[in-house]
């Protein structure tokens, strides 16, 4: 099985290095792949010795002019960092590129999720559904864990992918993951996830054949990234520059993770594997894109946050300045200068007034 990484539109993030590098170091044995759109040279990127680590180069050359007039015409807001709400979606068919050389089995994961060391490389398998993915809430899924069985599978996916993408161009990533596995146009697993049951599947609001439940399968859950969000930090992009830690409120609104903390006992065993009381956690969405989470140094850091989660309630770590004038700039660049900065002083008083009645 190939383990995919893609990373489309801007130069690397230092993250997505230090994310590689670790599962370089952590799964030795299984091959690793990044595909980006340029030419990428990784002189210094101090590879373990004897890793196998491959680049890909993304071309839209690999699609049909169909599929390609169908990007190009997305209605997503391109103006939102770098086109990233279209760029989230290519990646999708970015895989493209390494199917084209190979039929392997392939798990792509995003640039900022966490494996742990008891990953279960092995259960991703020829006998499983042909797609895997996660659910967030009732109209989208998440694919920052994402299973592909053959190119065949692959093929199948893009034809339907494409299908929905040229009647609704308004499509997220996520919308048109919910569309796919909600409609039942093809067979889709489920991973499994914490929530309010501990490790039970919950109503996916699908009645389709279509969708598998797969605890069964790998007997533990994984974070696709509320869980991440939650335990170590939103996005300081999406906070004003600001790092905030065990946001009840931002995971209620993901609505499968409603009451997660309450009911989750977190604990990170000597090994550096994530468990909730006795079921093991195998993945964890790094939404804040901490480097320090990726670094050889990770599981004191990480450690650190487990168990301070036990004492709930949201906590604001720290404020990047520098992000935030960064922020500024884009938004004056963009005409959205004025509004930006009244949701910035509308979500400052909400988190001031929310202090004081907590």
């Amino acid at each position: 099985m190939i383990l995919a990484f893609v990373h489309l539109g801007t130069a690397i993030p230092r993250y997505l290095k230090e994310n590689i590098l670790r599962s370089l170091r952590l799964f030795p044995e299984v091959n690793v792949s990044l595909v980006c759109d340029y030419d990428l040279d990784v002189k210094d990127w101090d590879l373990p010795r004897g890793s196998k680590f491959r680049i890909y180069k993304w071309s839209r050359a690999l699609l049909t002019l169909r599929e390609i007039e169908i990007l190009e015409k997305l209605e997503n807001d391109s103006s939102f960092r770098s086109g990233y709400w279209s760029l989230t979606i290519e990646r999708l068919f970015a895989l493209t590129s390494i199917f084209a050389e190979t039929d392997q089995p392939l798990l792509h994961i995003e640039s900022d999720v966490l494996l742990f060391p008891n990953f279960p490389m092995s259960r991703f398998d020829h006998k499983i559904s042909p797609l895997i993915w996660g659910a967030a809430r009732d109209g989208e899924d998440i694919a920052a864990i994402f299973f592909v069985r053959s190119n065949r599978d692959m093929c199948s996916f893009r034809k339907i992918a494409f299908d929905l993408l040229e009647t609704n161009p308004r499509h997220t990533d996520m919308s048109l993951l919910y569309e796919i596995r909600n409609r039942g146009l093809i067979s889709v697993g489920v991973l499994p996830f914490i929530t309010d049951h501990k490790q039970n599947t919950p109503d996916l609001r699908t009645k389709n054949i279509n969708t598998v439940h797969l605890f069964d399968s790998f007997k533990g859950n994984f974070d696709v990234a509320p869980l991440g969000m939650w335990l170590t930090g939103i996005d300081p992009r999406n906070t004003y520059g600001f790092l905030v830690l065990r946001d009840d409120k931002q995971l209620n609104r993901i609505g499968y993770y409603s009451n997660v903390p309450q009911n989750a006992k977190f604990n990170l065993d000597e090994s550096g594997c994530l468990w909730n009381d006795d079921v093991p956690v195998y993945s964890l969405h790094i939404h804040s894109k901490q480097v320090s989470l990726f670094s050889p140094e990770w599981v004191p850091k990480l450690r650190e946050l487990v168990l301070r989660s036990q004492k709930l309630g949201t906590k604001i770590e720290g404020f990047n300045l520098r992000l935030f004038f960064s922020l500024l700039i884009e938004n004056f660049r963009h005409n959205s200068f004025l509004n930006y900065i009244y949701s910035f002083f509308k979500w400052s008083f909400h988190r001031m007034s929310s202090k004081f009645h907590d």
